[in-house]
């Protein structure tokens, strides 16, 4: 007598890929910055990824490493 059991997660999972665009939110206290980036590695919800960031008008590139939220946003703490 045997069984299958399916099990589905409560939240979906949300993978990001290298080369991916995402929304970068840089938080300090309770100030908060959202922004465009460009994911530098892959990743799951929780992980840590590091993305980079072109500063507004300028040639100049930051890389950052963040938290990948479940919405598939990266939050920087500052």
């Amino acid at each position: 007598n045997s069984r299958t059991v399916k099990l589905k997660a409560k939240t979906p999972i949300v993978a990001v890929k290298s080369g991916a665009p995402v929304r970068v939110f840089f938080r300090a206290g309770a100030a908060m910055v959202e922004t465009q980036g460009i994911a530098k590695s892959s990743g799951k919800a929780g992980d840590t990824i590091s993305v980079e960031v072109k500063v507004a008008g300028a040639t100049e590139k930051t890389i950052h490493s963040g938290v990948l939220l479940p919405s598939g946003a990266v939050e920087v703490k500052l």
